[in-house]
C-alpha cells in the first residue's frame, strides 16, 4: 500500500508528574545514654540467670552496673571472667520488652564490638506475645551477631520454625569488618511487612523477603522488642573454646533508635508550566507532628503563597527550572531536597493550528522505528505532501512512524485533529495513535480511518470526545 500523510504522529498535552525520593523517618524511641549510672530504667529492664540460654552459654547475666553502666555518652556492657553462682563469667542482657515493642520500622544500634575467641555479642530481637508458640516458632532477628573466633565477619540472621539452626536451615547474610571491634558501627535492620534488610554503616547486606507463606516462614507480623548481649562461649561462640587472659571484655553502645517507616518525601504538580504563568499550585507529602517545609523555585520565579507549609503556589517568570522542598522536624529523610524539574509549553498560534510544513523542500523530523518483519520509508513529495511506503508480513510487528513538535504544546483546548490522506491501490486503513510527552498511549487499538481506492485526498478528523469522521462521507470511516 502507498498512503500521503500530511500531519504527524505525536500529540503532545500537559500532565502532572510526582518525583519521590527516598523513604523519609520519624524517630519514635531512642535512648542516646546521655546521663551516667545504670540503663534508664524506663527503657530497659534485665533478663538475669545462669541457665546456659538454651545454647549452652556459661555466663550468668547480672543487673549489676560492673556489667551495664552509662558514661560519657556510651553504654558499656562488661563480661567478667568471675564465678556467680555456678556460672564462671558474668555478663549483661538488657531488655526493651514492655517498654519498646515495635511492629515494624527501622532499628539502628551504633556499636563497638568485643574480641577474642568465646565472645559473642549479639544485637538482636524476641518476639513481646509469642502468638505463634515458643521459640522458633514465633521467630527471631539477629541485627547484629559476632563470634570472636571469627573476628570481624558480621551476622544478620533470622529463625523461623521453618528456617532456624537447630534443623540446618537458617536464613542470613555475613560481612566482614576488619574495625569492627576499634570503631563504632551502625547495625541497622529495615523491617516492613514485605521484607527485612540488614546494613552496616547504611551499606545493605543481606534481604529476607515475606514469600506470603505461613508464619512458617514469616512470623514477623507481630511486636519485637530489642535486646543487647554478650554471651560466653555455647553452641556457636564457644566452638574453639574461651580464651580466658581477654576478660574484661566490653561492648560500647553509642546510640539505640528506633524509626517508624514514614511515607516517601515527594512533590505533586505539574511538570508543564507556561512562561508568566501565575498561581501554579505544588504540593509535599504531609507529614504528622512538628514539621516545616522551606521550598525554592527558580531565580525570576515567586513564591506566591504557603512557605513553609505542604502546599505552596508559583508565580512562573521566563525561565523554566525546578521547584524543590525540604523539610525540617520530626522527620528524618534521607535526600536533603527533592525536587521536580518544570518545562514550559506553547500555546499553539492559529486556527486551525498547523504545526507541520510539507512544503517541497521543507525537510521535517520523521522518526521510524521499524517492525521485525515488515520495512517503511518517507519520500517528500513535490506537492507537498509525504508518502509512506510500507510493507507488512506482521500485523502485529508494525513499523512506526512519529513526528516531534519542536517544543512541547499545550493542545488542552483544542478539540479535533485533522489529517489529510489518500491511499492508493485497494482500500486499506491506517492507525494513529496520540502520545502525550511521558510516553503515555491512547489506550486499546489506535484510530483507525479507511482510506478509499480512489486516490484522491480526504480530510479525517478525530474529535477527541467520540470518533473519526471523514470529508469522503461515512463509507470512508472506521470508527473502531
Amino acid at each position: 500500500m502507498k498512503a500521503i500523510l500530511t500531519t504527524g504522529y505525536l500529540l503532545l498535552a500537559c500532565v502532572s508528574q510526582s518525583w519521590g525520593q527516598s523513604q523519609c523517618l520519624s524517630l519514635v524511641w531512642s535512648d542516646e545514654f546521655d546521663y551516667t549510672g545504670k540503663p534508664n530504667p524506663e527503657l530497659w529492664d534485665y533478663d538475669l540467670g545462669g541457665n546456659g540460654w538454651g545454647n549452652n552459654e556459661l555466663q550468668y547475666y547480672t543487673d549489676s552496673e560492673s556489667n551495664a553502666s552509662v558514661a560519657d555518652g556510651v553504654l558499656t556492657i562488661t563480661a567478667r571472667k568471675e564465678t556467680l553462682e555456678e556460672s564462671g563469667y558474668t555478663s549483661a542482657r538488657l531488655v526493651s520488652r514492655e517498654k519498646g515493642d515495635w511492629l515494624y520500622g527501622r532499628f539502628e544500634i551504633r556499636a563497638k564490638l568485643p574480641t577474642g575467641r568465646g565472645t559473642w555479642p549479639a544485637i538482636w530481637m524476641l518476639p513481646t506475645d509469642w502468638e505463634y508458640g515458643g521459640w522458633p516458632e514465633s521467630g527471631e532477628i539477629d541485627i547484629m551477631e559476632h563470634v570472636g573466633y571469627d573476628q570481624g565477619k558480621i551476622h544478620g540472621t533470622v529463625h523461623t520454625q521453618a528456617y532456624h539452626h537447630s534443623i540446618g536451615t537458617q536464613v542470613g547474610g555475613s560481612t566482614s569488618l576488619a574495625d569492627a571491634s576499634t570503631a563504632f558501627k551502625t547495625y541497622a535492620i529495615e523491617w516492613t511487612e514485605d521484607r527485612i534488610d540488614w546494613f552496616v554503616d547504611d551499606r545493605l547486606y543481606f534481604t529476607f523477603q515475606n514469600q506470603g507463606a505461613t508464619f512458617a516462614e514469616w512470623p514477623f507480623d507481630k511486636r519485637f522488642h530489642l535486646l543487647l548481649n554478650i554471651a560466653i562461649g555455647g553452641s556457636w561462640g564457644g566452638v574453639e573454646g574461651v580464651d580466658d587472659s581477654i576478660f574484661p571484655q566490653t561492648m560500647e553502645v553509642d546510640f539505640v533508635r528506633v524509626y517508624k517507616l514514614e511515607e516517601t518525601l515527594e512533590i505533586s504538580g505539574g511538570a508543564y508550566s507556561k512562561l508568566g504563568e501565575q498561581g501554579v499550585t505544588y504540593s509535599a507529602t504531609e507529614f504528622e507532628g512538628d514539621v516545616t517545609y522551606t521550598w525554592s523555585v527558580p531565580a525570576d520565579a515567586a513564591i506566591a503563597s504557603g512557605q513553609g507549609t505542604k502546599d505552596i503556589t508559583v508565580d512562573w517568570g521566563a525561565t523554566p527550572g525546578s521547584v524543590s522542598v525540604s523539610i525540617d522536624g520530626d522527620i528524618t529523610c534521607p535526600e536533603e531536597a527533592v525536587s521536580l524539574e518544570v518545562d514550559f509549553v506553547a500555546d499553539p498560534e492559529g486556527d486551525p493550528y498547523q504545526p507541520f510544513d510539507f512544503s517541497a523542500g521543507v525537510s521535517q523530523d520523521w522518526g521510524i522505528i521499524p517492525g521485525i518483519v515488515n520495512d517503511i520509508t518517507l519520500t517528500e513529495e513535490s506537492d507537498g505532501s509525504v508518502r509512506v511506503d510500507y510493507r507488512v508480513e506482521n500485523a502485529d510487528l508494525n513499523p512506526q512512524i512519529f513526528i516531534p513538535f519542536e517544543l512541547p504544546l499545550d493542545l488542552s483546548e483544542h478539540q479535533k485533529m485533522s489529517v489529510s490522506m489518500k491511499g492508493t491501490g485497494e482500500a486499506q486503513s491506517l492507525g494513529i495513535q496520540l502520545q502525550d510527552v511521558f510516553g503515555a498511549r491512547t489506550s486499546g487499538a489506535p484510530f483507525r480511518a479507511r482510506l478509499p481506492a480512489d486516490d484522491a485526498f480526504a480530510d479525517y478528523a478525530y474529535i477527541y470526545a467520540n470518533r473519526w469522521v471523514s470529508s469522503t462521507g461515512s463509507t470512508a470511516v472506521d470508527s473502531s
